[in-house]
């Protein structure tokens, strides 16, 4: 019986660890009109450690009257980075649709570019989740999360202005080494046990 217990114990202890996560929420602000070179910048004091097994990043408030003018990027505190959007839509100009939402980016979500070309310059695409324009977890995988993590957002044409109001940085650390031993030790215990039950 005590046995059990351990090793029920240790199974759950492996599956709690590998499922925690860390949010990091900070202030947004204005979109400065045409400025490419002199984006919004909001920072994540990251003091979760290890490497980065998985994130996503959530847009809380975002307005813009012209979508295709963004480019959103998320850097690592090593340098790494990732567009989570680059002037969305198809042409030069990107799409006319506007953001007025809610918007989290993480890997499986819709299709972005899909759903603004969904209306036309007087749609408001709906707050929900969104693929960025590259795997993210793929992207930052490995990383180490520790230190100061930036999301730039510019606008890159004139004529249309926006805000954010947040941004909120979730991560999940890879497992140590030792919680993978304490889940695997559970997984052969409860093997061998029910191969005992079934030889009585």
């Amino acid at each position: 019986m005590m046995l059990r217990k351990f090793i029920a114990l240790g199974a759950l202890a492996g599956l709690s660890a590998a499922a925690s996560a860390g949010v990091y929420t900070s202030p947004g602000g204005s979109i400065a009109d045409n400025a490419p070179g002199s984006p919004l910048v909001v920072s994540f004091s990251v003091t979760d450690s290890g490497p980065l097994a998985s994130l996503d990043v959530t847009l809380t408030g975002l307005t813009h009257t012209w979508a295709g003018d963004l480019v959103a990027t998320l850097t690592a505190p090593n340098g790494t980075f990732a567009n989570l959007m680059s002037r969305p839509g198809t042409g030069t100009f990107g799409d006319s649709s506007d953001f007025g939402g809610t918007y989290r980016f993480i890997d499986g979500g819709a299709d972005l570019v899909a759903g603004l070309a969904a209306g036309d310059g007087t749609f408001v695409l709906p707050s929900g989740d969104y693929q960025a324009t590259v795997m993210l977890n793929d992207a930052f995988a490995g990383t180490p999360l520790l230190g100061t993590w930036t999301l730039s957002i510019s606008d890159n044409a004139p004529g249309d202005l926006g805000a954010l109001g947040s941004a909120s940085l979730s991560v999940t650390a890879v497992p140590e080494a030792s919680t993978f031993a304490m889940f695997g030790l559970g997984l052969l215990g409860v093997a061998a046990l029910r191969r005992r039950q079934s030889a009585v």
